[in-house]
């Protein structure tokens, strides 16, 4: 799958490059100004890829390796699905690295992947959305921006892309939502091999977790319905992928170890106080977003008027053409769907939770901004959005925001001062120390130095544990004390 979406951003590159005429190319090749600020974003995001090098499991990372190693592969998804969850492509994914030699390596390796894989993500939903209207230089140029200003405001990078289950879980079908739209969005015929691929991305997006299926059976359902009103007749391939997301759905809403799972945690389920609850939190966290997605918005307006003319002629037009106040109504409802499950099945909202909810603001937020352009064009033409005085300050204030508590400052923070460093020293010497105890009692370092990006969990501390004796189960130790 991984090779098909590489062979596809290949061939945007290739197809624009081959229909660009001599000038095209020209104007492509000197181009400066957006190479440079393509630099400079890469080099803004490539401290996650280092920090890559010191991530480390932890919590329920132990206590799932040595699950899977006790029982194997096909029987541990058994007796999960059995007893615990129907995310049938969660476990099944969590399953396949402990098995694979070294397990630490692989987490060192999967949030590059994941890093990689959502801003290709990006990519191509930029791509979808403007097709041949823009240049390859410039379509990266914008994906890199919208990407960029989602890393800033992550709410918790470390379950975003370095904790192995919470971005398996989330992050993995956040991309793979990102590529379904886009290929919704381009309108482009669908080859049956595309088709299939499709089918492939609905089955990991539903299997990962309950809240990515409720919104893929809103945005299945939705197709459906539109096709059906516009022509007054199914569309077979929307049907098909109907048909494949309620099989799916199914199968994770059926599994026995849901009614298990509930019983675990003993949460008596109340619509009115976790609706009431979805609401604060909803307000909460859009108050805390609000101010750098406005300045969002200038961003992509110092693009001038020539991209806004490019709106028109790209494939979110349905989008552009809706009042931007029911745009942004509909951006809010999906944002407070994504935290009413959570609050409402399992009586609280882990981190993860909030970086889903960020990431259905921010996509709602884009369509806000693309039908508000439309608006002010057409009703506000006076507005000069290529004054150069406005891009002074636009980029005054982007400087503000940088030096403010961000997620880019904690990495190169994290890097810089050597707190990623030092705790990968300290969190090998513990693992050695373990390994090295002959005694089914063991006494291990404490963990001191915890990087902001990569830090989750110490499971060995009573005030920190995610998971009470993970590291003793996996080690077969009886129990594991910090000195």
């Amino acid at each position: 799958m991984a090779i098909c979406l590489l062979k596809s951003i290949i061939k945007v590159y290739c197809n624009n490059i081959k229909n660009m005429k001599i000038s095209s190319i020209k104007q492509f090749l000197n181009e400066k100004q957006e190479i440079i600020i393509i630099l400079a974003l890469l080099l803004l995001i490539l401290p996650f890829i280092f920090l890559s090098i010191y991530n480390n499991p932890s919590s329920d990372d132990f206590s799932d390796t040595a699950f899977v190693r006790k029982y194997g592969f096909l029987a541990s998804q058994i007796k999960w699905y059995n007893e615990y969850t129907g995310r049938f492509i969660s476990t099944g994914l969590l399953s396949i690295y402990p098995l694979l030699g070294n397990w630490f390596i692989w987490y060192k390796v999967f949030p590059i992947f994941i890093f990689v894989l959502l801003y290709l993500g990006f990519f191509y939903f930029t791509h979808s959305a403007f097709g041949k209207t823009l240049m390859p230089i410039k379509i990266t140029l914008i994906s890199l921006i919208l990407f960029c200003f989602y890393v800033y405001q992550i709410p918790n990078i470390c379950q975003a892309f370095y904790w192995v289950p919470a971005s398996l879980a989330y992050q993995l079908p956040n991309a793979a939502m990102l590529f379904l739209f886009s290929w919704i969005v381009s309108k482009s015929t669908i080859s049956y091999f595309r088709f299939f691929i499709i089918c492939l991305f609905l089955i990991v997006i539903v299997g990962s977790n309950e809240i990515h299926m409720i919104f893929l059976v809103i945005l299945i359902g939705s197709l459906n319905l539109r096709h059906l009103i516009k022509y007054k007749k199914i569309n077979f391939k929307y049907f098909i992928l109907g048909m494949v997301t309620l099989l799916c759905s199914l199968i994770v809403v059926l599994a026995p170890g849901n009614s298990h799972r509930a019983i675990i945690y003993n949460h008596n389920l109340e619509f009115i106080n976790s609706l009431n609850t979805s609401f604060k939190y909803c307000n909460q966290s859009i108050t805390k977003w609000l101010p750098l997605l406005i300045l969002m918005f200038f961003v992509i307006a110092i693009f001038g008027k020539k991209l806004f003319v490019k709106f028109n002629n790209s494939k979110l037009i349905y989008i552009i053409n809706i009042n931007p106040l029911l745009v942004l109504l509909a951006t809010y409802v999906l944002t407070l769907t994504a935290f009413f499950p959570s609050l409402y099945f399992g009586g609280y909202l882990p981190a993860r939770v909030f970086n889903l909810a960020h990431l259905v603001f921010f996509f709602g937020w884009i369509g806000f901004i693309l039908s508000m352009i439309k608006y002010i064009i057409i009703y506000e033409k006076r507005v000069n959005f290529t004054s150069k005085y406005l891009k002074i300050i636009i980029i005054s204030v982007v400087i503000f925001f940088l030096s403010y508590p961000n997620n880019y400052r904690n990495a190169y923070s994290d890097l810089m001062r050597g707190r990623a460093y030092k705790y990968n020293v300290e969190y090998k010497k513990r693992i050695t120390s373990i390994e090295l105890c002959s005694s089914d009692t063991c006494y291990v370092n404490k963990i001191t130095n915890k990087p902001v990006t990569l830090f989750y969990a110490d499971d060995l501390m009573p005030n920190q544990a995610a998971c009470d004796g993970c590291m003793a189960s996996y080690f077969n130790k009886k129990v594991i004390i910090v000195k």
